[in-house]
């Protein structure tokens, strides 16, 4: 089995962390998981740790962090609505000022880095492409998309790849490291993809 390098508080900036890991030999593309609703739980490490074996070394944003509730939140019960009262309270673009500072992180502690993606879940997906056009992510994969169809026009003016659910899907994209072989790919999805106990929301 690959032995990845975990930091399960990477400091982006002072009160801002996420989980990393990282492949041994870092890798030219990296990936940013943008969270659903529920925060840097521990599905979205399990995901982190998955790309990184696969060669795509990833950071889990905690794009929370903000928040007077800024931790991992269940996703039943009260939690739940803590969890969709903060979303509720998420600026879009001071999300993408923070996608912007972890790329910078992200790329000053794995210096192979060339490029990064952002893979988004529920909320995130919606941030994953709103950031697509704002930063220098090089690509975006949204699921579920949450928020998404407010972009209106913007999604026909995105200049770079992208995987958008459902209606709004593009066309295949595929970016590759070839010194490692390892590649990020994407086609448009057939329908919603889920996790378990997530049900539905952000």
């Amino acid at each position: 089995m690959t032995s990845l390098t975990e930091l399960p508080a990477l400091e982006i900036v002072p009160g801002y962390e996420g989980f990393a890991a990282i492949h041994p030999h870092g890798g030219a593309i990296g990936l940013l998981i943008l969270s659903e609703m529920f925060g840097v739980t521990p599905a979205m490490r399990d995901a982190a740790r998955d790309f990184a074996r696969v060669g795509i070394s990833t950071l889990v944003p905690n794009i929370f962090w903000r928040s007077p509730d800024p931790g991992v939140l269940r996703y039943e019960g009260q939690d739940r609505e803590r969890a969709q009262n903060r979303a509720d309270n998420l600026d879009s673009q001071t999300v993408c000022g923070d996608i912007e500072l972890a790329i910078d992180a992200f790329m000053a502690r794995v210096p192979t880095l060339r490029c990064i993606a952002a893979l988004g879940h529920c909320i995130g997906g919606g941030f994953a492409v709103t950031a697509l056009g704002r930063t220098r992510l090089a690509a975006a994969i949204s699921y579920y998309g949450f928020g998404i169809s407010k972009l209106g026009k913007a999604l026909t003016q995105l200049e770079k790849p992208a995987q958008l659910p459902r209606s709004a899907a593009r066309r295949p994209w595929r970016l590759c490291d070839q010194r490692r072989g390892a590649c990020l790919y994407a086609q448009p999805l057939a329908g919603r993809t889920g996790h378990p106990g997530a049900g539905r929301g952000g």
